[in-house]
């Protein structure tokens, strides 16, 4: 599929949003390759983009609320004030990213990898991360406020970068869940 055929379809979503259902067609793609695609104010909430790979891509105050997202990539992408509320991002992959002032409230992360990746201001309340792995991060400002996280491996993540950003179980007396049980001061 070509970028102009996926933009024509996001085009189509919005109207099948904006209709109710009633015109246009909801987004469903899977098994895609997208390099260099620009999104701005798209809204793309209920959409179904499975094993979708994102490439040296920018979106830029985009709806993905309540989307399946699963084994999606964003490799080399530039996320700004979006939105993933609700949204499926099982065995997602989001790779040398920049992601900024996005709510990923109540979405859920299983057998997910987010790495060399930089993460600023990022919402993560009630997110679900299971067995997730996060290598090479840098974070600024992520509300973890009761999220559920287990089985995850922090590798080279910042001890402070994690206390910082409001992990509610991190208080210096617990451990971060790993496959390895590593401490949090070993890190």
């Amino acid at each position: 599929m070509t970028n102009q055929s996926f933009l024509k379809k996001v085009i189509d979503h919005e109207e099948w949003l904006n209709s109710q259902g009633v015109s246009g067609t909801q987004l469903i793609i899977e098994e895609a390759i997208f390099k260099e695609i620009n999104l701005i104010n798209a809204k793309l909430s209920e959409s179904i983009l499975v094993d979708v790979k994102f490439v040296n891509s920018r979106f830029e105050h985009c709806d993905f609320n309540s989307c399946n997202l699963a084994s999606i990539q964003f490799d080399h992408c530039k996320i700004i004030n979006s939105n993933f509320i609700k949204s499926n991002l099982d065995y997602s992959v989001i790779n040398d990213s920049n992601i900024q002032n996005c709510t990923f409230s109540r979405s859920s992360f299983y057998q997910s990898k987010i790495g060399n990746s930089h993460l600023s201001n990022l919402n993560f309340f009630k997110v679900w991360l299971k067995e997730t792995q996060l290598a090479n991060l840098i974070l600024n400002s992520i509300n973890f406020e009761k999220a559920t996280v287990s089985d995850c491996l922090f590798d080279s993540v910042d001890k402070e970068d994690l206390i910082n950003s409001r992990l509610a179980f991190l208080d210096g007396n617990h451990e971060i869940e790993t496959s390895e049980r590593k401490p949090l001061n070993k890190l």
